[in-house]
């Protein structure tokens, strides 16, 4: 009877501790503007939750096997989109794919992640390339091919970030 009550009791305990964890996650309530822009440029959106990051509303989804993640200014204006394909270098445009081998510095090295950022301004990829030694390089491309920037540390990606602009 007491390992009965003891299981009961480890079950009710591991029920709340697990649920702790779940409400940390942030999901605000926004208003219906920013689910009908949502719906405008990416209708195809499951599974999203909603948060508020770097004074922007923020949509975090999925669209196929993809993750994807939207932002909107708070006048309901999209300013980027995010879409982690993984390791998935069919994602890539041959031209990404051709600049990349290209290179006889990393050339060869493996795809170990791959980011499309989509702006008003701008649309590039960020291609994380790890060598077989082990040192990982960023490099920041266009879908055209043109390379923005690489860069050995991963950078967090904003609506704002200004490097991305390519030189005129």
């Amino acid at each position: 009877m007491f390992k009965k009550i003891a299981f009961a009791l480890l079950v009710i305990l591991s029920a709340s501790t697990f649920q702790s964890c779940i409400d940390h996650q942030r999901n605000i309530g926004v208003d219906m503007v920013f689910v009908d822009a949502l719906h405008a440029v990416q209708p195809n959106m499951k599974s999203v939750e909603w948060d508020e990051k770097n004074g922007y509303i923020v949509a975090d989804g999925t669209e196929g096997k993809y993750d994807m993640t939207v932002w909107f200014s708070t006048d309901v204006k999209w300013v980027m989109t995010e879409t982690e394909y993984n390791a998935d270098v069919n994602q890539l445009p041959q031209a990404v794919v051709n600049t990349i081998q290209a290179s006889p510095d990393y050339g060869r090295w493996t795809v170990d992640d791959i980011d499309f950022y989509e702006r008003p301004d701008i649309s590039f990829y960020v291609v994380e390339l790890e060598s077989p030694q082990a040192t990982e390089l960023y490099v920041y491309v266009t879908p055209s091919g043109n390379i923005l920037k690489t860069t050995p540390q991963d950078e967090e990606v904003t609506p704002v970030t200004s490097f991305l602009t390519p030189a005129v």
